[in-house]
């Protein structure tokens, strides 16, 4: 190889993290020679018949997804449970997924492909990786995962911002009219957060509403800011003088948000508004106590007059 060529063929492993395929090498000039040359001396190693992975750079998810579009041709963008994990709802999934148009045909080595009747008319690049957008990526696992599988999924999109309810609501417009497989699990998913407002929650938060919701209990808002002056807020508002805190430890770890925690809540109730707290344990694992504690409170508070305001000094 020239300099030339080993330039830029430095610059195609960089981008591609650390991967090409035996038609990029081609279309620089490099034979079958030099590539067995090169896997001889350990630099490089195949990764099936038509993908080459540079050695020297340490083998990740990214790079197993992005050699697989690379090998399925230039239409090929991640998908299903791939799309998911690149947008932050999934773990990485055991083998990687691709989708690509009807016309295009063959086996591919490491992942699954995907030939919907309706190929993603936008295209969304995440971490240099073509994908499926956010709306396309949830009706797609939609298709293929559990609904609490799902459920997790959209509560991560709504909690990051990556979707909203009115975007989810009108794209499920849009595809089911096509009969897109995955509308009606997604509109599923969609019917507690319609009915109590869970769409500019944490995603826990999402776990108390949606826990609050099968009990059949319906707050009377989330995100309220309650106190006389209007200084505090509150997640979820079961009912006046009586609120939710979930902590989750990702914003609540630290010794200065919990002295800061319990200063604020101190003053919740100092003002009127008891409040009960729980973590991600006592939600997802013991929902029945959280529910028993609710409904103790809310009896108690029917029959005891409500805490008058402290005034401050």
């Amino acid at each position: 190889m020239n300099a030339s060529t080993r330039r830029e063929l430095s610059q195609r492993f960089r981008e591609q993290y650390g991967v090409v395929t035996r038609a990029q090498l081609a279309g620089l000039g490099i034979s079958s020679a030099v590539v067995r040359h090169h896997v001889a001396l350990g630099e490089w190693e195949l990764l099936g018949p038509r993908l080459v992975r540079l050695t020297a750079v340490e083998a990740t998810h990214e790079q197993r997804l992005l050699g697989l579009c690379l090998v399925a041709g230039p239409s090929a963008i991640a998908s299903h449970l791939s799309a998911a994990w690149l947008w932050r709802l999934a773990e990485p999934p055991v083998r990687h997924s691709v989708i690509v148009p009807r016309s295009v045909s063959g086996r591919y080595w490491g992942g699954d492909v995907h030939r919907p009747k309706e190929f993603p008319s936008a295209v969304s690049i995440t971490r240099r990786i073509p994908c499926t957008n956010p709306l396309r990526t949830l009706l797609d696992v939609g298709a293929t995962c559990s609904p609490e599988l799902l459920d997790e999924f959209v509560d991560r999109a709504l909690a990051s911002s990556l979707v909203t309810l009115e975007a989810i609501e009108a794209e499920l417009v849009r595809s089911g009219r096509r009969g897109r497989p995955g509308c009606g699990a997604l509109r599923s998913t969609l019917k507690w957060r319609k009915a109590i407002g869970g769409d500019k929650c944490s995603v826990l938060e999402s776990k108390a509403l949606k826990l609050l919701y099968r009990a059949g209990i319906k707050p009377l808002s989330t995100e309220v800011k309650v106190a006389a002056d209007l200084n505090y807020r509150v997640d979820i508002l079961l009912v006046p003088g009586l609120a939710i805190e979930v902590d989750g430890y990702a914003y609540h770890h630290s010794a200065a948000q919990m002295t800061e925690d319990a200063s604020r809540r101190n003053r919740l109730l100092a003002s009127g508004t008891r409040v009960l707290i729980y973590g991600w344990r006592d939600i997802v694992h013991n929902g029945y106590r959280v529910l028993a504690d609710v409904h103790t409170a809310m009896a108690n508070l029917q029959r005891a007059p409500r805490l008058a305001p402290v005034a401050s000094a």
